[in-house]
C-alpha cells in the first residue's frame, strides 16, 4: 500500500501504529524469504528436464512470522518456466531474477517459455505482476552449485551478470523504472569468471569470488574500481552485507562461517572471526528441527539487515549440493537460525537409476526483515538499530508480513494469471467488488477457490469473506 495520499494528521498515526506493531525481536522476526527450488536425479530415471543440480526451478516465496515459516508460495512453478538467483528490492516488495526461455514438461528441456527468450525480470510481491526488463543473449551459467546472479541495492538499478557465451566478467545493470540498460565494468580476471557476486545497499562495495583461469580470490573490493579487482585472498564464496560492514565467507568443510570488518570499518558491532567461527552447531542448536548437515554452499546477506546472513545448508559442498538442500537464514549476532525450506535429506544414489528419488533443495535466496512502515526504506544493522538508506523514498510501497491467526483471507494471481483466493476457515460466503461497489462475483466456499485468468477484467478489487457474524477483507489488484 501507499500511505503518502493520507492526510498530514492520518499519515502521522497510522505510521506510529505501524512501527509500534512491528517491533523485532532478532530471534521471532517477521518477514519473507524467496529462493529457487531447484531438482536432481540420477541421469538414466526418466529424469524430468533441469533435474542436474542446477541452482534453477520453480520460485518459492516463505512467509515467516515469529521467526518460523509460515507459509510458502509457488510464484512461478517450473511447468510455467525456470528462474534463477533471486533478490528483493530494499522494502521488500518486489523481487529481480533471471528467468529462462524453458520450461518442464515430463523430462523435456523443449519446452518454449518467456517467449523463447532468457530475460532479467522483476515480479511484484502483492499483484504478482511480472515485467521483463531486458533480453539476455543466453541463460546465465548456472553449474551445479551455482555462479554468480544478480543483486538489487538500493534504488531502482539492478545489477547482474551478463551470460554471453564465454566467461562470466561483465557486469551491467538494468533499471526496473524505465529499463535502461548498460555495461557497467568488463573485468579482467585471468581467464576466470565471477563465482559469486553481491554488492552492498550504497552500490560501491561488492563481495566476490573469482574461480578458475589463472587466479583465484574470495574477498571484498571497493565497486566498481574502475573496473578492477586487485585482491588475491583465500577460502571460499564471498558476500558483503547489506550496510558493506560486514563480509562473510566459508573456511574447513565450508561448516564454518567466517565474518569480518569490511577494512577500515570502526564503531560497528564486531563479530567472531579468525580461529573462533560460527559453526553449523552453534545455530542448530536454536533450529533442532533442521538437518544440518556437515557443510553449506552459497552465501547471501538479507536485503536489509546486518544481522542475517543466508545459507545452503546440505549434505556436501559444491558439486555435492545437488543431493538436497534447505535455505537457511542465520542471525550471527543473537546465534539463532531459521530453516526456511523444508527439503528432506535424501541417501546419496549408489550408482546408476539408483532408488530414483528426486533430490529437492533450494538456493540461498534473498531475505527481507519486516521493520514495519517507518523502517521500509532502512536497513536493521547487528545491534538492532535501522538507518535510513539515501536514494529510497520515504513513500516506497510497504506490504507488511501478516500474523497466520489475522490471515483469514488472502488473494493473489499466480504465474498463469489466474486469481486465486484462500480463505481458512470452512463454507464461507466470499464476495469480489470493484471500486465502485458493484458485485462482479459471489459464491459460497470452502477453503481455496480458483478464477481462471480473464475470467474478471482488469482491476483493484475488494474481496471479502463472510461466515457467521465475523467478516474478512482483502484487495488484489487484476491486470492482463
Amino acid at each position: 500500500m501507499r500511505i503518502r495520499n493520507l492526510p498530514g494528521t492520518a499519515y502521522l498515526l497510522l505510521a506510529m501504529l505501524l512501527v509500534s506493531a512491528y517491533s523485532i525481536d532478532g530471534t521471532k522476526i517477521n518477514g519473507r524469504a524467496v529462493s529457487v527450488n531447484w531438482l536432481h536425479q540420477y541421469s538414466g530415471c526418466g529424469t524430468p528436464c533441469y533435474a542436474d543440480g542446477r541452482w534453477s526451478g520453480s520460485l518459492d516465496l516463505f512467509t515467516i512470522t515469529s521467526g518460523k515459516t509460515s507459509r510458502v508460495d509457488t510464484l512461478i512453478s517450473r511447468s510455467v518456466g525456470f528462474c534463477y538467483s533471486p533478490s528483493f528490492n530494499l522494502p521488500g516488495t518486489k523481487i529481480a531474477f533471471y528467468r529462462l526461455s524453458k520450461a518442464q514438461a515430463g523430462s523435456s528441456c523443449n519446452t518454449t517459455a518467456n517467449g523463447g527468450k532468457n530475460t532479467i525480470s522483476v515480479m511484484d510481491v502483492n499483484s504478482r505482476a511480472i515485467v521483463n526488463l531486458c533480453d539476455l543473449p543466453g541463460a546465465p551459467y548456472m553449474l551445479q552449485d551455482g555462479c554468480g546472479g544478480l543483486d538489487w541495492p538500493a534504488g531502482d538499478w539492478i545489477y547482474y551478470l551478463m551470460p554471453n557465451g564465454g566467461p562470466l566478467n561483465e557486469i551491467w545493470k538494468v533499471n526496473a523504472s524505465t529499463k535502461e540498460n548498460s555495461k557497467v565494468c568488463t573485468y579482467s580476471l585471468g581467464g576466470g569468471n565471477f563465482r559469486r557476486f553481491s554488492l552492498n545497499l550504497a552500490a560501491n562495495r561488492m563481495g566476490v569470488q573469482i574461480r578458475d583461469g589463472s587466479w583465484f580470490t574470495s574477498d571484498v573490493e571497493a565497486f566498481p574500481n574502475g573496473c578492477n579487482i586487485t585482491t588475491r585472498a583465500g577460502s571460499c564464496n564471498s558476500a558483503i552485507s547489506a550496510s558493506g560492514d560486514y563480509h562473510a565467507k566459508f573456511e574447513g568443510n565450508h561448516s564454518q562461517l567466517i565474518l569480518k570488518l569490511y577494512p577500515g570499518v570502526t564503531g560497528v558491532k564486531v563479530p567472531e572471526s579468525g580461529y573462533t567461527p560460527y559453526t553449523l552447531d552453534i545455530f542448530a542448536a536454536s533450529t533442532p528441527e533442521t538437518p544440518f548437515a556437515r557443510d553449506c554452499e552459497g552465501l547471501r546477506w538479507a536485503v536489509n539487515s546486518d544481522k542475517w546472513v543466508l545459507q545452503h545448508v546440505s549434505t556436501g559442498h559444491g558439486d555435492d549440493t545437488r543431493w538436497g538442500s534447505n535455505q537457511v537464514a542465520c542471525n550471527w549476532s543473537e546465534k539463532f537460525a531459521i530453516r526456511i525450506s523444508s527439503n528432506p535429506v535424501l541417501p546419496k544414489d549408489a550408482g546408476g537409476c539408483g532408488d530414483g528419488d528426486l533430490h529437492y533443495g533450494n538456493c540461498p535466496g534473498d531475505l527481507w526483515v519486516d521493520g514495519g512502515a517507518g523502517n521500509a526504506c532502512s536497513y536493521e544493522d547487528a545491534s538492532g538499530v535501522w538507518h535510513a538508506v539515501p536514494g529510497c523514498t520515504t513513500d516506497a510501497d510497504y506490504f507488511p508480513v501478516a500474523a497466520p491467526a489475522s490471515r483469514h483471507l488472502a488473494a493473489f494471481r499466480d504465474a498463469n494469471g489466474n486469481l486465486r483466493i484462500e480463505c481458512s476457515f470452512a463454507r464461507s460466503r466470499v464476495r469480489i467488488m470493484d471500486m465502485r461497489g458493484t458485485t462482479v462475483f459471489a459464491a459460497f466456499a470452502s477453503g481455496n477457490l480458483l478464477m481462471p485468468a480473464g475470467t474478471i477484467p482488469a482491476g483493484v478489487y475488494l474481496i471479502s469473506g463472510q461466515r457467521g457474524g465475523k467478516r474478512f477483507s482483502t484487495t488484489v489488484t487484476v491486470s492482463q
